[in-house]
C-alpha cells in the first residue's frame, strides 16, 4: 500500500503505463479521496484502477455550500 498526494500518484502510473511523465495537471484522473489501484501478477502490473469512494460526500458538500449561498 502506497498513500501519497496526487502528483507522486499520478507520476508512478504514467511511468507504469509507459507514457511520457510531463503532462498537463489538469487532466489528472486524482480526486480528492481517490484511489488508484496498481494490480500485479508476479512483479508485473497487469492493471490499473481507479476509484472515489467518498465522491458522494464531496458532491453533497457542494450541494449544502451551494444551499447556505457560500
Amino acid at each position: 500500500m502506497l498513500v501519497s498526494h496526487q502528483l507522486p500518484i499520478w507520476t508512478l502510473r504514467r511511468y507504469v503505463e509507459r507514457k511520457r511523465l510531463w503532462h498537463d495537471p489538469r487532466k489528472r484522473q486524482c480526486g480528492l479521496a481517490s484511489l488508484t489501484s496498481f494490480h500485479f501478477d508476479g512483479a508485473k502490473v497487469v492493471g490499473i484502477g481507479y476509484s472515489e469512494p467518498a465522491a458522494h460526500l464531496i458532491a453533497l458538500s457542494s450541494t449544502a455550500r451551494t444551499a447556505k449561498g457560500a
